[in-house]
């Protein structure tokens, strides 16, 4: 019994061959074992308080809100959250505040 064997006619287009085959190779692995996956670096968390008499949104924004942030930026943001404003604060209520 008598073995075929094989030639490389062309060395540039085996070559090209081989480097498609292994990369799709390593695309289709780490597409398959999730690699390529990205998750966020900062997840937000919130937690909630109740409004006390005479506390502020710059207090609670101060107490409980990120320290890496300007205060006023995080009193937007709690704004934004509850759909309230300064004005419109009272004791008893619930706000969700922004903590990292």
């Amino acid at each position: 019994m008598t073995r075929k064997r094989y030639r490389i006619v062309n060395k540039v287009r085996f070559t090209a061959f081989v480097c498609a085959m292994i990369l799709l190779i390593i695309f289709a692995g780490g597409a398959l074992f999730g690699y390529g996956r990205s998750e966020a670096m900062d997840i937000d968390r919130y937690i909630e308080v109740k409004v006390q008499p005479g506390d502020t949104l710059w207090s609670l924004a101060s107490a409980y809100g990120p320290a890496d942030q300007d205060v006023r930026n995080v009193i937007c943001e709690i704004e934004d959250l509850n759909g309230i404003s300064a004005s419109s604060l009272q004791a008893g209520q619930y706000l969700t505040i922004p903590v990292k």
